[in-house]
């Protein structure tokens, strides 16, 4: 996605490894550390102008979904436009309160005892993502991940959490297609389901269609269709969903793209290049600053070789004659001293 230009930024929040005694210092008590270091790291984005809130994916895995969830409880979509949200940690009191659970034995010291502790208990009520679900918030779009024999995380955490979430969502009147709301369960594949390169580029697929990009994903319309139907059925580009939309398939999308450049190559470059990206067309691909530059040495080279021969036909024209350019002198001096036979 970097060539697709994206920004990848990683949140070191209040917990992690990046300096000395940070996991130890965030344990029990201090948790809610890493919710207000999440949204700071937004906010310090957003500020810089890497990014704008409509532009910006939130995405974690399992314990790490935590932060996430919290922040959407206290900024809702005003934080970041979508989610990515893998074998998410949603439900953590319930998770706790549970000893049969193997992980909520052995992360107590992590996360407090709430089945022991109503200090723990009142704790976790802060930021726990399921008990905190806020009516009066509009949520981001989201994809959320489980599988039903995760060990680590019960699949039940994000089956609840969803259920309850879609319920507000209905209260509200939330666009379910301007901020959809996709859960992606899985039967058999354990907690670490996010692994899969397939799976990773479904995501990716539902966040380029989500945010209106150009890429793979991108939901064509008609005009799409009818300017580019010879390409797109020649690539075998289009797929299409249960919705009978029409839409960029991953496995044809750098030969769509090559072919993109092909075309594009016919024609003038820079005034067609300001023309496509002023009309959003074609969907495909936007050039590189390093491609254009390639480009303009291309140029450039073509243009020597040009002048090139235009001089030496110019000089060819001014200079010597025909016939002095045209002959073989040699051959006709050669010719002129030979003798006769009688």
């Amino acid at each position: 996605m970097l060539r697709r230009r994206w920004t990848v930024a990683f949140a070191h929040v209040w917990g992690g490894g990046e300096l000395p005694n940070w996991a130890e210092q965030e344990n029990g008590k201090n948790k809610i550390n890493a919710v207000h270091d999440f949204i700071a790291c937004c906010e310090h984005m957003i500020n810089m102008g890497y990014t704008k809130p409509e532009l910006m994916v939130a995405a974690g895995n399992s314990a790490g979904c935590v932060p996430i969830a919290a922040a959407m409880n206290i900024r809702g979509c005003g934080l970041f436009g979508n989610a990515l949200l893998r074998s998410p940690f949603l439900d953590v009191i319930n998770t706790m309160l549970h000893p049969d659970i193997p992980l909520s034995l052995a992360e107590r010291d992590d996360w407090g005892g709430p089945l022991h502790s109503a200090e723990d208990y009142a704790r976790l009520t802060q930021y726990d993502s399921y008990l905190n679900i806020n009516d009066r918030l509009t949520y981001p779009g989201m994809i959320i991940s489980t599988c039903l024999d995760d060990d680590c995380v019960p699949a039940w955490n994000t089956l609840k959490y969803v259920s309850k979430l879609r319920h507000q969502r209905r209260r509200k009147g939330v666009d379910p297609v301007a901020r959809p709301l996709v859960l992606r369960a899985w039967s058999s594949c354990g907690h670490y389901v996010w692994g899969d390169m397939q799976n990773v580029c479904k995501e990716l697929s539902f966040l380029c269609s989500q945010m209106d990009l150009e890429g793979p994903g991108k939901v064509l319309n008609d005009m799409d269709i009818m300017m580019h139907m010879h390409n797109l059925t020649a690539t075998g580009a289009m797929d299409h969903d249960d919705q009978k939309k029409v839409f960029l398939k991953w496995d044809s999308w750098e030969r769509e793209r090559i072919n993109y450049h092909m075309k594009l190559n016919n024609f003038d470059w820079e005034s067609n290049l300001f023309k496509l990206k002023a009309e959003k067309e074609p969907f495909f691909w936007v050039p590189t600053e390093q491609e254009m530059q390639q480009r303009k040495v291309g140029e450039m080279f073509r243009a020597k070789e040009r002048d090139a021969r235009e001089e030496a036909k110019s000089g060819a024209k001014t200079g010597s004659t025909g016939r002095d350019a045209g002959e073989n002198k040699w051959a006709e001096e050669s010719r002129s001293k030979q003798v006769p036979h009688t």
